[in-house]
């Protein structure tokens, strides 16, 4: 972890380049969290580099939440990573027409004329090392072949911490007739930067082969939140805001993937066999992915039970700080969130190919949160388990995860080259 403290101390000058332009790619094929990752990186390294300029290059379906900041985004043609189906194919998300190829043909030439246009000093590339079917590696190639010319960008990889295996590419030497040998893609980068404790996960070892020359690239900076604690909104101000002050909320977001619809209901129902709908009010916040048919119904089963109803919400953090109890999945962002706001929370990990999510839970070790799985919601008796939690106090150990002090470490790296 990095020291705490260094967010108050004055920013050295560095000894390297002044960073102009920064880019960073983000495919951002399953959910939200990965925009909202890099967001917190962006923003807290901006606090240290106010001039720079950063642009984002993703598939995200909620780009406002970087315009919001002044953000520039190049909006690359969706695609969706098909986790509830048996094979988890990609598939266009909008343009169902084309085929997936001919979309990645056209992604790869957004990115490299997006890189040739910005010409960044510093590329980043977020969570696949080699961006969604490898769509980035030519990219990474083609700034790897300049490096002995001295002008090229600096690679950063940027990882949540359990990501996909990283995969081997042969790698031209330049050499006439002679064969490209295959390396890891994290050669290519000149430092690979992990959002997560080593105890949590070694990336060298688990993804890395434990390959030579990686492992000094390689640096934990541990966890970010899209706010740091001391930017949250007021509690009150929040209930306020959303026309909620009167009653406690207890606050529902199940993102998009699995049985959302089924897991709604059954809650609903939980809801009011607990007898909580005098004291409470039941807030269900709808995810920016989910397809129509699920929007439309859920929305309904929610209304007709006294439930309000949110659309997607850009600092969902601020609205978890100001619930009672919070029921969510378990995604990177949303369990460092109630861990840092202490509150009460049910967690119900979605199942992915990585087993992330489940992954992610067994680490938890907090008397606020109860871990569920989506067979024990919707199979057993949920209920017991609002009860039980509404029963306890919110977390007293909340983490400081400050995206300040990450991006502080990084702007000191970058200074460095």
């Amino acid at each position: 972890m990095l020291d705490q403290k260094a967010k108050n101390l004055p920013f050295p000058s560095g000894k390297g380049n002044h960073i102009n332009r920064v880019l960073f790619y983000t495919h951002n094929s399953v959910g939200l969290g990965h925009a909202f990752r890099t967001l917190a990186v962006i923003t807290g390294m901006r606090r240290w580099l106010p001039d720079t300029e950063f642009m984002v290059l993703s598939g995200t379906s909620v780009p406002q939440v970087f315009f919001e900041e002044g953000i520039e985004v190049i909006r690359l043609p969706s695609i969706r990573l098909c986790v509830d189906s048996p094979c988890h194919e990609l598939q266009p998300r909008y343009l169902t027409r084309f085929s997936t190829g001919k979309v990645f043909d056209f992604r790869r030439r957004i990115i490299m004329e997006a890189f040739d246009f910005f010409s960044p000093d510093v590329f980043v590339v977020e969570h696949n090392m080699g961006g969604l079917m490898n769509e980035v590696v030519p990219l990474l190639l083609k700034c790897h072949q300049m490096k002995p010319f001295g002008k090229r960008a600096i690679l950063f990889h940027l990882s949540r911490g359990i990501i996909s295996p990283v995969p081997r590419i042969p790698v031209p030497t330049g050499n006439a007739g002679e064969p490209a040998p295959p390396i890891s893609i994290a050669h290519l980068y000149d430092s690979i930067y992990v959002l997560e404790d080593r105890s949590t996960v070694d990336i060298h070892k688990e993804y890395c082969g434990s390959e030579s020359g990686l492992k000094e690239k390689i640096h934990y900076l541990g966890r970010v939140t899209s706010l740091p604690p001391q930017e949250l909104a007021d509690p009150d101000e929040v209930l306020q805001c959303y026309r909620l002050r009167g009653k406690r909320v207890v606050l529902i977001h199940l993102c998009r993937h699995g049985p959302v619809l089924e897991l709604t209901r059954h809650l609903l129902d939980a809801f009011e066999r607990a007898g909580l709908a005098g004291d409470y009010q039941l807030v269900v916040v709808q995810d920016a992915y989910l397809n129509r048919d699920t929007l439309r119904e859920q929305r309904a089963a929610c209304l007709s039970r006294g439930a309000v109803v949110l659309p997607f919400i850009s600092h969902l953090v601020n609205l978890m700080n100001a619930a009672d109890l919070v029921i969510c999945r378990a995604g990177y962002n949303m369990v460092n969130e109630v861990l840092m706001t202490g509150a009460r929370a049910l967690i119900i990990p979605e199942h992915h190919p990585s087993a992330e999510q489940e992954r992610r839970v067994s680490l938890i070790s907090a008397d606020h949160v109860r871990v569920a799985g989506i067979e024990e919601i919707l199979r057993g008796r949920p209920e017991t388990m609002l009860l039980d939690l509404l029963s306890k106090n919110r977390g007293s150990k909340r983490p400081d995860f400050d995206k300040y002090v990450v991006g502080r470490r990084l702007v000191e790296d970058l200074l460095k080259f």
